[in-house]
């Protein structure tokens, strides 16, 4: 699916809610990543101990897998339409050590370019 452009969003944002702007969005820190505490068995050493000698089982995965007939594919019109954007926008000249209204977040919607919800 596509996304909208920041122009384009600021430019909803400036339509639809006269006197806020797009808040400027900041990279998040990568948190580290802790290591596991333990590593288990395999499912198939836990199957080979805890089943019983003639249980048969059956490998869903392959059936998860599978691609329904009707399902979306790759080029189809839903693939080109733009996806909602969920955006946080502030009101201009906002100071975040005063009083008054902060930060919202809208719901633009892909298919009309409208806002379609907000915070508050």
């Amino acid at each position: 699916m596509a996304s909208r452009s920041p122009d384009e969003i600021a430019r909803i944002i400036e339509e639809e809610m006269p006197g806020y702007t797009v808040a400027e969005q900041t990279p998040l820190a990568a948190a580290p990543v802790a290591p596991p505490d333990a590593v288990g068995p395999s499912l198939g050493a836990l199957r080979s101990k805890y089943a019983a000698a003639d249980a048969t089982f059956v490998d869903v995965s392959a059936a998860a897998s599978a691609t329904p007939g009707d399902a979306a594919t790759p080029g189809d019109a839903a693939d080109d339409a733009p996806e909602d954007a969920l955006v946080v926008v502030t009101p201009k000249g906002h100071d975040p050590y005063r009083a008054g209204p902060g930060p919202k977040a809208v719901l633009i919607s892909g298919k009309t370019g409208r806002i379609i919800a907000h915070q508050g």
